[in-house]
């Protein structure tokens, strides 16, 4: 895949050449997903209009393996789509489980949809998806852990499969969210969603087991407690912080974001350190649209990646001016994402599934979008300053 911004210039030493392409790549492939990622991407806000699916058969999504190709493939559906539907009138699959047949590191994926008869479906009728592992947590709060996403505009991922992975375990449970909408011309029948996920399973590659990691000024459920990410733009400037410390210490091997229109720099800083460790401005397009947040790549003669503590604060910082003079309502977003190589080597970070956070979490994932907000705010939340 490409990226626009790897984080400093190649030096034409072969190595470090490698290292630095290999890590852009990687950054670029978590940090352009960070919006979907994060909480925000399993609240959809459902309007009327929003239906459940038509016809879906059980809970359990297929796991298909294809061991010529590398590749295990998670399927659901099917379910149907009519035509004209817009981006708030979703078709949400329920979500299905399933376990990981045997240990692997994920080093590519991306997304097949096709209808009953087989035929490829156009990606536009893909809202998001979402994989998540219910044993596990993130790396900066207790929610459940974010393995992959992908949307409509999420080109297939791939990066170095002896460099780099994301690890799964043998007989690890996972859940597979999926929504659709279809704002073609066409009706589709028996649509199913495929997740393909290239995998590598040797004892010696891949060299750097990574986890992903994402930090949203918003964390962990959003201002009203609904899950929803956006917040509101009044005139001028507005400044977004929240801060968490790591589960654990390790490497930042590369890192973007997720930002919206009328945003001016997104920055996270080791506040224990006083160090900032990412701060970039937004590259605009003519009309004012954010075109990218530019990938940064951390590498040097002294190593791969940016350290990053289990007993320091992190902050993430996002920063708009809105120049209309009124308030812009449900409009801006900001977070950042990356891939972290763990001290010690990879190591599972266990979910403590007792936690206000986690459950909350886990109900949103396991309600889906269209069910409507859990009723009551709970107390003792992860949160930061604002």
């Amino acid at each position: 895949m490409t990226t626009r911004n790897p984080g400093g210039p190649l030096n034409g030493q072969r190595p470090s050449t490698l290292l630095v392409l290999a890590a852009a790549a990687l950054g670029a492939a978590f940090a352009a997903l960070s919006a979907l990622t994060t909480p925000s991407a399993v609240r959809a806000q459902a309007v009327p209009g929003s239906r459940p699916p038509a016809a879906v058969q059980g809970d359990q999504a297929q796991v298909i393996d294809r061991p010529e190709r590398h590749e295990l493939v998670l399927e659901v559906g099917p379910t149907d789509l009519p035509a004209h539907s817009g981006p708030w009138q979703v078709t949400q699959i329920p979500v299905q489980s399933g376990t990981f047949p045997f240990d692997a590191t994920i080093h590519a994926y991306r997304v097949e949809i096709v209808d009953g008869r087989g035929r490829p479906v156009p990606h536009a009728v893909l809202h998001h998806t979402n994989l998540f592992e219910p044993d596990a947590r993130t790396l900066f709060s207790p929610i459940m852990r974010r393995i992959l996403a992908a949307g409509s505009e999420t080109p297939a991922v791939r990066v170095p499969g002896w460099l780099f992975g994301i690890p799964v375990r043998k007989g690890s449970p996972f859940l597979f969210m999926t929504m659709l909408y279809n704002p073609t011309g066409t009706d589709y029948h028996g649509v199913r969603v495929r997740l393909v996920l290239a995998y590598t399973r040797s004892r010696i590659f891949p060299l750097w087991k990574v986890e992903p990691f994402s930090m949203d000024v918003e964390y962990p459920f959003g201002e009203k407690g609904d899950g929803s990410m956006a917040f509101d733009l009044p005139p001028g400037r507005t400044v977004k912080t929240w801060e968490a410390r790591p589960e654990a210490g390790g490497r930042i091997i590369g890192m973007s974001g997720h930002l919206h229109p009328h945003a001016v720099e997104l920055k996270l800083e080791d506040m224990t350190a006083g160090k900032v460790l990412f701060d970039v401005k937004p590259v605009t397009k003519p009309d004012g649209t954010i075109d990218h947040v530019p990938v940064k790549a951390f590498y040097g003669w002294t190593g791969l990646g940016k350290r990053i503590y289990a007993n320091h604060l992190y902050r993430v910082t996002g920063i708009y001016q809105n120049p209309t003079g009124d308030t812009i309502y449900h409009h801006a977003m900001a977070s950042v994402a990356g891939a972290v190589i763990l001290d010690g080597g990879w190591h599972l970070l266990p979910a403590d599934t007792t936690n206000p956070v986690y459950r909350k979490d886990a109900a949103f994932i396991k309600e889906g979008p269209l069910k409507g907000t859990i009723g009551q705010e709970m107390e003792g939340e992860e949160g930061g300053s604002r």
